[in-house]
């Protein structure tokens, strides 16, 4: 999805939640790359936002694009799903520290999940805690490669993950680090605490 598209679409379910989305100045970039909005409520600064969209993997598209007509292409490849993921966590951490290195405000990072990327909620919720949920309920460490490698840390500096599906449907995960951020967090959206999983859940 282009990332203008994918701005707009969130910028678009935020301010029907009742929020105000303000871009930085072209000069306020030129120190470091910030997050893609500040968000108020009315007069009230609440938190900054960084917006990545998860795109469908084109990989194989690529590969049939270079190769000759009645060419066999593809083989096997570890799923970049939760590079992909971990990847953006990473760069989002970054652009948040260049305006909130002290964590003063919350930081709020939004996904725009594109229908046929092959990803899903799940995904999200395996790269950050490690483990995969089964049907039933039953938690494997499948992915503590990436929950405890290079984002170990830096997940916990984001304060609120949103995934939003294609469809519009949203879901919302706190890694639990800050309790004031959090309630804040939930007035603003009119959610109860409660119902949103969280690292310690």
């Amino acid at each position: 999805m282009p990332t203008n598209r994918v701005e707009e679409r969130i910028r678009s379910i935020l301010e029907k939640c009742g929020f105000r989305c303000e871009r930085f100045s072209k000069k306020e970039c030129t120190v470091g790359k910030p997050p893609d909005f500040r968000v108020y409520q009315g007069p009230e600064f609440c938190f900054y936002c960084e917006v990545k969209g998860i795109d469908c993997d084109l990989w194989l598209d690529r590969l049939l694009d270079g190769s000759p007509p009645m060419t066999l292409v593809g083989g096997s490849r570890n799923d970049p799903v939760y590079n992909r993921i971990a990847d953006d966590i990473h760069q989002a951490v970054r652009q948040f520290d260049a305006v909130n290195p002290d964590l003063e405000h919350p930081n709020v990072l939004a996904f725009l999940n594109d229908p046929g990327s092959h990803c899903d909620y799940g995904d999200l919720i395996g790269v950050l805690t490690g483990q995969f949920i089964t049907d039933n309920g039953r938690l494997l460490p499948l992915f503590t490669s990436y929950s405890e490698g290079r984002i170990r840390e830096e997940k916990l500096r984001v304060n609120l993950y949103i995934w939003i599906e294609g469809d519009g449907r949203q879901h919302f995960f706190f890694p639990d680090i800050n309790r004031e951020h959090e309630r804040n967090i939930c007035k603003w959206f009119g959610k109860d605490p409660d119902s949103i999983l969280s690292l310690d859940a």
